[in-house]
């Protein structure tokens, strides 16, 4: 895996049979921690939790845990950077399904460097402490990692856009993938952020602006389940920051987007910050891709172009006073009408957007 490096720190945490019990935790190089089992009623189990040193040299490094439970080593830990990417379908698009998709698979055993982790499409009514199901656990980029199947696992935007990062920056990048296509920004934001944009109404958006990919949105799909289920667990995760493609689902309303598209962003900024201690920067860098054209018709003037006007919050830039240390890449003028999956993108072109974009207005 990939953990945030210094001056961050990382918490480690897990579960234990016996309540009061000590455990121990070991990160290679540096002084044990030991800390208390203590139960914990959001987890439904006795949990530990403990945070490490910071970390600059990029490893790497093994962890091990020792308990009355036994004991768990963890080995091949990289410190660098984790991005977080999430949204619908244009997040969850793989890379098999780009544009030199071969010879993107074979370069990617080049990066043994980054580490790629996929959330499972799972939802729930109540905030869970720990995810549900992991669809692809920490891997080594390799073909089958970063392109195993349509719409199974690698995030295509994910994978370039850590590449892309590892080639400017040269240290360890952690990439987790947590996306379900179809979906409004509704299901990813908590009931904190709806409430400050006057409930919802997710159901008509997405009839009307259908995504590609809709068959995998299961009926279930409503407010907040994917954040209780699919981001809620991470929030004790330390960051760097995320990067975000969504907004065909909300185009029905883009008035309402405006309010809702800010209030996510700083809401999932708070609770991680507060879900690390303070580790995750109250205002870490969030990255999104501009809504790209779905169809080749200049005679639309309604749904998409009001979408991507919400998304800077009517400035029609970023990063402004709505939303700072927010930066955008803009696709408008690259989209792919030849794409067998739909309105889709030149991904080359977005991250090359995208590096330029966080390097000036977000680190």
């Amino acid at each position: 895996m990939v953990l945030q490096k210094a001056p961050k720190r990382n918490i480690i945490w897990g579960y234990a049979s016996t309540v009061s019990s000590m455990v121990t935790v070991t990160l290679s190089g540096h002084p044990p921690v030991t800390t208390q089992v203590v139960d914990f009623p959001m987890a439904g189990k006795a949990t530990w939790k403990v945070q490490l040193s910071p970390v600059s040299d990029p490893g790497p490094y093994e962890i091990y845990v020792e308990s009355v439970d036994g004991n768990i080593q963890i080995v091949d830990i990289l410190f660098g950077d984790v991005w977080l990417c999430s949204g619908q379908s244009n997040m969850e698009f793989t890379l098999p399904q780009a544009l030199n998709a071969s010879q993107d698979m074979v370069d990617s055993y080049n990066y043994h460097n980054i580490r790629v982790f996929t959330v499972d499409l799972k939802t729930s009514d109540n905030e869970e402490y720990d995810l549900l199901g992991v669809m692809e656990h920490w891997s080594v980029p390799s073909n089958a990692t970063v392109g195993y199947a349509p719409w199974q696992y690698f995030s295509a935007v994910c994978w370039l856009y850590g590449k892309y990062l590892y080639q400017h920056l040269k240290y360890p990048i952690g990439l987790i993938s947590s996306t379900w296509g179809g979906t409004p920004i509704e299901a990813c934001s908590s009931k904190d952020a709806i409430a400050q944009c006057g409930g919802d109404n997710e159901r008509e958006e997405v009839s009307r602006f259908p995504d590609p990919d809709l068959s995998k949105l299961a009926a279930k799909v409503g407010t907040n389940q994917l954040w209780n289920a699919m981001i809620h667990p991470l929030l004790n995760l330390t960051i760097y920051g995320v990067v975000w493609y969504q907004g065909k689902s909300n185009a029905g309303n883009p008035e309402k987007y405006k309010c809702q598209f800010p209030a996510m962003i700083n809401d999932w900024r708070a609770k991680f910050y507060v879900g690390t201690l303070g580790e995750v920067d109250s205002k870490y860098p969030f990255g999104f891709v501009q809504l790209a054209p779905n169809r080749n018709d200049p005679t639309i003037t309604t749904g998409f172009p009001d979408l991507r006007w919400a998304q800077t919050a009517d400035y029609g830039y970023v990063p402004n006073p709505i939303m700072p240390k927010v930066f955008m890449a803009v696709a408008m003028d690259l989209p792919d009408f030849d794409s067998p999956y739909g309105g889709f993108v030149h991904l080359r072109l977005v991250m090359h957007a995208s590096i330029r974009t966080i390097r000036e207005n977000a680190c």
